[in-house]
């Protein structure tokens, strides 16, 4: 590989861990009571356009929740983007930036089941439901 191809996909590379952290900056304070929203205004649009995203936003909803414990013998401690706890049913989202759904595909499937092992953990009586929301084209995806 040339030094130019290297530093590129290194330049790549800091642009989309740039944008995604920037993503998850501006969406850990959007939150929908109504017709009120708080937060980033774009946002809030791109969210009200999609009803099935809308409650993951409302004032019922935590961003950016720790959880921590023990997958397969190993302790792991995460941070869930999207949380929301009802009496019997538990929501989450993982946010991903990428444009190809399907580059990085194993690794996400497999940090949803880790979340939802943790989740079960400490909600043993709920059933949990895990989704990707892609925020390039805000499109919800159900894993679990």
């Amino acid at each position: 590989m040339k030094l130019s191809e290297i530093l590129a996909e290194k330049s790549r590379q800091k642009f989309a861990t740039e944008h995604g952290t920037e993503i998850h900056r501006r969406l850990q304070f959007v939150f929908l009571d109504g017709s009120n929203a708080h937060g980033d205004s774009d946002l809030v649009e791109k969210i009200r356009k999609n009803p099935e995203i809308v409650s993951f936003f409302d004032k019922n909803s935590r961003a950016e929740v720790p959880i921590a414990g023990y997958v397969n013998g190993k302790f792991v401690s995460r941070r869930i983007d999207r949380l929301k706890i009802t009496p019997e049913v538990i929501k989450f989202l993982d946010y991903k930036t990428d444009t190809d759904k399907t580059a990085f595909r194993d690794k996400y499937i497999a940090q949803i089941k880790e979340y939802t092992t943790l989740l079960h953990a400490a909600y043993p009586n709920h059933t949990i439901h895990g989704s990707i929301l892609w925020t390039h084209d805000w499109e919800l995806e159900k894993i679990i």
